[in-house]
C-alpha cells in the first residue's frame, strides 16, 4: 500500500475512532490509537479542513464529529428512504411480467443497481445489486441523462470523454426518450439482454434514478417493448410521486 493510501486509511480510522469516543481530546485519543499525537494531529487537521470533525467549544481541546457528517448521513438515509418507496412496485411488476425488474440511483456520473426484484419466468434475465455503470452507457443511464438540464449533461460527457460521434447518437436517443417517456438498450449491457427503463423524478423534477425491466432477448418483440415501457413509465411515475410527497 503506498504512503498516500497508508495516510487515508489512517484518518479514515481517527474519524471512526472519533465518533466511537466523542468528545475527546488529542493526548487521550492518541493513548487510545496507541499512535504518535504528531500523527494524530495532522489527520485531525485534514479532517476538520474537510468538515468532517470540529473542536468542541470555545477552548477547542476537544473534538466532536462536524456537521457535514449529518449530510453524508441524510443523503444514504435518502437512498434507503427511496428503496422502501419503490419496494412494492419493484414487487407488483416481477409478478405481473414474470421479469426481473430493479431499481437503479444516480450515483454522480454513474448509476448504481440499488435494489432487484426477480420474476417468475423460468428463464430470466441475472442482474446484480451494486453494479455499477457510467450514465453514457446503456437505455438506463440515458434515462437519466434525457430529463438533467443540458449543461449538467454535456459536463458528464466532456468529463467522460464521449466523442462526437456517440454524443450525436445518444442526443437523438434523449429526444426518443423523451417522447416515450422510457429507454430501450438490447444487448448493450450483456449479450442476450434487453431492458426497458423509466427515470424517477424528485420534487424538483431531477433524476434521482430509474426503474428498469430485464428481458431475454428472445422473448422481445416490438408488442412486449411498447408494453414493459408503459408500465415502467406508469410505476416510475408512482414512485415520483410517492418521493414528492415523503
Amino acid at each position: 500500500m503506498g504512503r498516500t493510501n497508508q495516510s487515508a486509511v489512517f484518518t479514515l480510522r481517527v474519524l471512526e475512532e472519533l465518533a466511537q469516543r466523542q468528545p475527546i481530546g488529542v493526548s487521550a485519543l492518541a493513548r487510545e490509537m496507541g499512535v504518535p499525537k504528531s500523527n494524530l494531529q495532522r489527520a485531525l487537521a485534514t479532517l476538520e479542513e474537510a468538515g468532517w470533525i470540529r473542536p468542541d467549544g470555545d477552548a477547542g481541546s476537544q473534538w466532536i464529529l462536524g456537521y457535514k457528517l449529518l449530510v453524508v448521513g441524510r443523503q444514504v438515509g435518502n437512498e434507503h428512504r427511496l428503496r422502501d418507496l419503490a419496494a412494492p412496485q419493484l414487487e407488483l411488476l416481477s409478478v405481473e411480467t414474470g421479469e426481473t425488474v430493479g431499481l437503479s440511483l444516480r450515483d454522480g456520473d454513474h448509476w448504481v443497481i440499488a435494489d432487484i426484484h426477480e420474476g417468475w419466468q423460468p428463464v430470466r434475465a441475472v442482474v446484480q445489486v451494486g453494479v455499477r455503470t457510467p450514465l453514457d452507457v446503456s437505455g438506463t443511464g440515458h434515462a437519466i441523462l434525457a430529463y438533467l438540464p443540458d449543461a449538467e449533461r454535456d459536463r458528464i460527457l466532456d468529463h467522460r470523454g464521449v466523442d462526437a460521434r456517440q454524443r450525436r447518437l445518444i442526443d437523438e436517443r434523449i429526444v426518443t426518450i423523451r417522447h416515450d417517456g422510457f429507454a430501450y438498450s438490447k444487448g448493450e449491457m450483456l449479450e442476450g439482454v434487453a431492458a426497458v427503463a423509466a427515470p424517477i423524478l424528485d420534487a424538483t423534477g431531477r433524476p434521482v434514478g430509474a426503474l428498469g425491466i430485464t428481458v431475454p432477448s428472445h422473448r422481445v418483440t416490438d408488442e412486449a417493448i411498447r408494453n414493459l415501457g408503459a408500465r415502467a413509465v406508469q410505476a416510475a411515475g408512482e414512485i415520483s410521486r410517492a418521493l414528492r410527497l415523503r
